[in-house]
């Protein structure tokens, strides 16, 4: 057999991470050391080739000089190519390591979201607990304790408390959050197991950030409280005041409301602190939802945009050098039609960072676009291609900061070239340029070489079948289907969703917590003010409506307020997760929207079902008892 490969290994970089600087920094010499060698053993080789060639026509009486032979004895030499590849060029690696910083991207910054959200429960309910038991702080202030045993009492149950929980969060966070990940990506990856390792100084944080955001509360109402005098304490809090609303004065809207409605406007602005915390906390699992949703919505979006509406083409197949074109495409039935084109593996620089980039030529450039649909991203109309300069693919001019007009440095077959950027257009996965055959010559000063067939194919077409005939052909260098390339982003699609779930499933049950909190603090809050309502003659649904007018009208703006705040958060959650050859579709189906809202009224109907048992339980007489 003839062997084609050779892998080794670098001792110095044993044991530390792929994906580390340190990793390069130690394979690094070892990758220059082997090209050194490389070079001096294909130098040898070649020389030896020479004069084996140099020998053979000498021999067969050929009328040569041996110190300076003739160009065509040398021309059919072969030329040794080797390429020394490291673990960043390693397909699976590569997209291994793209895949991890996509995670890593929503690691960042929503933990973040819910931990904020998870704060303002944690603190409204301290608030809450502290309040309630002004009489109870009352009493022991008055048998003697001193204000510091007294606050102990609270901060004790706060921190233990906060810490039994994030605890057990941090605990199920470990164990069951990277399994799911991690079961995902198995569809795209053989792992050889999952290991976990148990990250301590994350967990310190997050119980430490925890225990904090509940003792501080818990420790600053008390404070507060105990600065009372007992008698003071043993009373309950004054209801807050209720006064004229802006609402009032456009005589236009409060005129057509009636008294119930009015009673609902004026107790959302009368309880103010629970007006925020409401809207807070329902537009912060709403966005959290909708950042779900929308993140879904740019990797759905993805395959149709480039697959079907910008890429066109059915096939593509590589050819070698010298190949006969026309003779490939007519002797293959299945080929209905096909474009030749140059395409050139280039890189692309700004002088700082260096992208590799794959150049477009194609024969005829007026064809292109029923294979490779040039448009621009907003206005979707088409983009000819020009007589000068190129057109850049939208993610490497965003990387470099590019805008027609510019120009761009090309380095191709270790020559460099100064091109114009004329047009940029959409597209979603790996960068291009295309220029048209005038455009190329004057930029490259060259004639172009057709070494590439963008093809469509009959509908029912043996793809491995075809595959296996083309590639058995000696002129073929490669076949690649557009629907194995569909197939396989496909998986990645899947092992996001999968990822997605996780969040919006996550923040689903986050927006019932907080909905719940804050409805059973409410009407903790007000059992005086609805059991005097009872007593009055409200039956238990008019009672209940008395409320959730007030619930409904809340979390309808939380909601409001969080589509709008998600996608700020969907966008930016797309920036990060975004790799170097990778763009996100923008787009954001009203689907999205209609299951966000939908999910937060679903939550708060349930929870408002349930607050209603509480209110047919409202004792009046202990309610109204006085406490003089």
């Amino acid at each position: 057999p003839k062997y084609t490969d050779l892998y080794l290994s670098v001792p110095a970089a044993s044991g530390l991470s792929r994906f580390g600087d340190a990793y390069k920094d130690a394979a690094e010499p070892a990758g220059s050391a082997l090209e050194t060698l490389l070079d001096e053993r294909a130098r040898i080789n070649k020389e030896g080739l020479k004069n084996q060639a140099i020998d053979g026509a000498l021999l067969a009486g050929l009328p040569i000089d041996p110190e300076n032979p003739p160009e065509a004895l040398l021309s059919g030499l072969p030329d040794p190519k080797y390429y020394i590849l490291n673990v960043e060029t390693n397909i699976a690696l590569s997209g291994y390591a793209q895949d991890s910083k996509r995670v890593d991207g929503l690691s960042l910054v929503m933990p973040l979201l819910f931990f904020l959200v998870a704060v303002l429960v944690t603190m409204t309910s301290m608030t809450r607990l502290v309040d309630s038991d002004r009489a109870m702080i009352g009493t022991y202030k008055a048998l003697g304790y001193k204000n510091g045993r007294i606050a102990a009492r609270y901060l004790f149950y706060a921190i233990s408390a906060s810490f039994i929980g994030s605890a057990a969060g941090v605990i199920a966070g470990f164990n069951i959050f990277p399994r799911v990940v991690f079961g995902a990506y198995e569809t795209l990856y053989h792992f050889p197991g999952l290991h976990v390792d148990f990250n301590w100084p994350s967990a310190a944080l997050s119980c430490g950030f925890s225990v904090l955001c509940a003792a501080v509360p818990a420790w600053l109402v008390c404070v507060t409280s105990l600065r009372a005098s007992p008698a003071e304490l043993m009373r309950p809090l004054a209801p807050h005041g209720g006064k004229r609303i802006w609402l009032e004065r456009v005589s236009l809207i409060w005129k057509h409301l009636n008294f119930s409605r009015k009673v609902a406007v004026r107790n959302l602005f009368r309880y103010k602190k629970r007006l925020i915390m409401t809207v807070i906390g329902v537009a912060g699992c709403t966005a959290l939802m909708f950042a779900g949703f929308g993140m879904r919505d740019s990797i759905s979006t993805i395959t149709r945009k480039q697959y079907e509406e910008i890429q066109r083409f059915d096939l593509q197949i590589d050819v070698r050098q010298g190949s006969d074109l026309p003779a490939l495409a007519g002797d293959t039935p299945e080929i209905t039609d096909s474009l030749r084109l140059t395409q050139k593996s280039v890189e692309v620089t700004d002088g700082s960072q260096i992208r590799a980039a794959t150049l477009l030529v194609p024969e005829n450039a007026a064809e292109l676009p029923g294979y490779f649909f040039l448009r621009d991203s907003k206005t979707k109309k088409a983009i000819p291609l020009p007589e000068e300069g190129a057109v850049i693919s939208e993610k490497l001019a965003s990387l470099y900061g590019l805008k027609p007009g510019d120009r761009v440095t090309v380095t191709a077959d270790s020559q460099t070239y100064g091109v114009a950027v004329a047009a940029i257009c959409e597209n979603y996965l790996y960068h291009y340029l295309f220029m048209s055959p005038g455009a190329y010559e004057s930029a490259f000063g060259e004639e172009r070489e057709l070494n590439q067939l963008l093809c469509h194919v009959t509908q029912n077409t043996d793809k491995p079948a075809l595959s296996s005939r083309l590639l058995a052909q000696d002129n073929v260098s490669g076949v690649t289907f557009t629907s194995d390339l569909v197939s396989i982003f496909g998986k990645m699609a899947d092992a996001m969703r999968t990822v997605v779930f996780v969040l919006t499933t996550s923040a689903a049950a986050l927006v019932f917590v907080v909905l719940f909190s804050l409805s059973t603090i409410n009407l903790e809050e007000r059992g005086r003010e609805l059991a005097t309502i009872k007593v009055l003659g409200f039956f238990d649904p008019e009672v209940a409506m008395y409320t959730y007018r007030e619930n409904i009208s809340l979390v309808l703006l939380g909601t409001g307020v969080g589509l709008g705040l998600g996608v700020g958060i969907q966008r930016y959650i797309i920036g990060t997760m975004e790799v170097d050859m990778l763009m996100f579709s923008r787009s954001l189906l009203w689907q999205s929207y209609v299951y966000s809202a939908v999910l937060t009224l679903a939550f708060a109907l349930i929870v408002n079902l349930i607050m209603y048992a509480f209110i047919k339980k409202i004792d009046m007489v202990s309610s109204l008892k006085s406490v003089e």
